[in-house]
């Protein structure tokens, strides 16, 4: 919408219409080219490696959701990013079905805390006297991380050599763009939780998100969507219901089941099947 292609937006995945990914020959503001999910982070790492190597003072962004987060690209991209002194900011959209009891007053609070300069300075100033007494250095190191653990989630991304900051409500746009600005005056990999909900301002979709997800065509007055005809069922809707009806199948390559368990073809399975496990397999014989 924000690249001028709000008008061709019926046409994705149609002859002749718009690609379903990223294309740099359909639109300028498509930097790079690819075919499957998670890819944001390693692109962006590699525009903000190419700015610090031309000492420019671009600052790269990169946006991506909780269910691309899952995928092993996007941990490799931010195990190599947290090792290397580039600007680049890493936005995660979290919208697993409910905003997160931490985001509210206090989360907040410490959120804008957490991302101004005054406390970027003192955390690093502070480094540089701690490290020259290992035993304090520990200690105030602990310290931090348990002081961010009560509020925050963000220890995992912090190892990784991040400075996190959140969660943050994505509704709230005030909040969100102080945080931003405040980001944008620190140096380093940034990593910025921001929790939305999915389907927000749109009733129906609020109420069933997993139904909305990919409704197609639909009434956005009565919020109706337009049953597809038989004859042209969806390749992931037939693939889903033959799993479903045939769980004898699963055997050889994992799944995850925590995105699949929500699925319609997938809530078939009786919640006592010893099938219902966390992790599927299929035959090592399928492709």
């Amino acid at each position: 919408m924000l690249t001028g292609r709000r008008g061709q937006l019926h046409s994705i995945k149609q002859h002749g219409g718009l690609a379903p990914f990223p294309n740099r020959a359909e639109s300028e503001y498509d930097t790079f080219g690819v075919g499957h999910s998670s890819t944001s982070i390693s692109a962006a790492l590699g525009m903000a490696i190419a700015a610090a190597q031309q000492a420019s003072n671009r600052r790269v962004v990169a946006v991506i959701g909780d269910g691309a987060m899952t995928a092993g690209m996007a941990f490799e991209a931010l195990n190599h990013a947290g090792s290397l002194p580039v600007d680049l900011l890493v936005i995660l959209n979290d919208n697993d079905m409910s905003i997160s009891e931490n985001v509210g007053a206090l989360s907040n609070y410490f959120t804008a805390a957490l991302s101004g300069r005054l406390y970027a300075n003192l955390r690093e100033g502070g480094k540089k006297v701690l490290r020259q007494m290992p035993t304090v250095w520990e200690l105030a190191r602990r310290s931090e991380e348990h002081l961010k653990g009560m509020v925050l989630p963000g220890t995992l991304f912090e190892e990784l050599g991040f400075n996190y900051i959140g969660p943050l409500d994505g509704h709230d746009v005030r909040a969100l763009v102080g945080t931003l600005r405040n980001v944008r005056k620190l140096h380093g990999p940034q990593f910025l939780h921001v929790v939305t909900r999915k389907g927000k301002g749109y009733a129906p979709a609020e109420a069933d998100p997993i139904k909305w997800h990919g409704p197609g065509p639909f009434d956005p007055v009565s919020g109706t969507i337009f049953k597809e005809a038989a004859s042209s069922p969806r390749t992931r809707r037939s693939s889903d219901s033959g799993c479903a009806t045939s769980p004898s199948v699963i055997r050889a390559s994992s799944a995850s089941l925590r995105r699949c368990a929500r699925a319609p073809a997938w809530s078939s399975f009786p919640s006592d099947s010893p099938s219902a496990i966390s992790t599927w397999r299929s035959p090592s014989s399928m492709p």
